[in-house]
């Protein structure tokens, strides 16, 4: 199986906001491209000064209360920097592997191929 994610560190400047966006966005690349969407659990998500918590239990918090992050082993592990093209590629050659692969994006890929998909994500289901 393979599984896009990108990364889920706030780096103590960005709020849950800044980051979930990115997954959401690629969430519908994953559903576009018919694979599998991946997140780690969210950490230095900013804005737990201002609550009495910890940074730990605050980046937590969210990704319980999201609930997209399931723990998952890979065989394989890539950070990835292409083209959509790139990528429809390297899916059709490794569709049918009997591995489990993960392919990190950047948000650059992100912006580059999700916003464009934005009408079709929200009106599919």
């Amino acid at each position: 199986m393979i599984y896009l994610k990108t990364n889920s560190d706030g780096f103590d400047s960005e709020g849950i906001g800044s980051v979930i966006q990115w997954h959401l966005l690629l969430y519908g690349i994953c559903r576009n491209l018919d694979i599998n969407f991946f997140s780690d659990k969210f950490v230095n998500i900013s804005h737990y000064q201002y609550n009495n918590i910890s940074k730990e239990e605050w980046s937590n918090d969210y990704t319980n209360f999201f609930n997209i992050h399931k723990p998952q082993k890979f065989d394989i592990e890539y950070d990835f920097d292409g083209t959509i093209e790139d990528l429809n590629e390297f899916i059709q050659e490794n569709k049918d592997v009997e591995k489990n692969i993960c392919i990190e994006v950047d948000k650059k890929f992100i912006i580059d191929n999700g916003f464009s998909l934005l009408n079709e994500i929200f009106y599919n289901d």
